[in-house]
């Protein structure tokens, strides 16, 4: 269980990483004008610190597989890279638990 807790948010940081580096951030400009959704995330990230921090961490706690949230947290540009591994952290905490628990009770 806690490789689990220590590994998923370190591939989620690495993936936040590369994404940014492959130029994810050209998709959210796009995405930008088109999607009203994507914008409204990014002003309000941008308006409130305390917003991208409850943004990152509802999206990390979302049961979706780890690839889609975290690029699209990668595209939106106001979403800074010290907040994922914190949000990652506290939110595969529970679901690593719960995977844990189901994998070793499923004999």
């Amino acid at each position: 269980w806690a490789a689990l807790v220590v590994a998923q948010p370190l591939a989620h940081s690495a993936a936040f990483l590369l994404a940014r580096r492959a130029g994810l951030l050209s998709v959210g400009d796009a995405l930008r004008g088109r999607v009203k959704v994507f914008e409204a995330v990014e002003l309000a990230i941008k308006e409130d610190a305390a917003a991208a921090w409850k943004t990152v961490f509802l999206v990390c706690l979302a049961f979706l597989p780890g690839g889609p949230k975290v690029y699209a947290l990668a595209a939106i540009s106001s979403v800074p890279f010290h907040v994922l591994p914190p949000c990652a952290l506290l939110a595969c905490a529970p679901q690593s638990l719960v995977n844990a628990w189901l994998g070793s009770n499923m004999k």
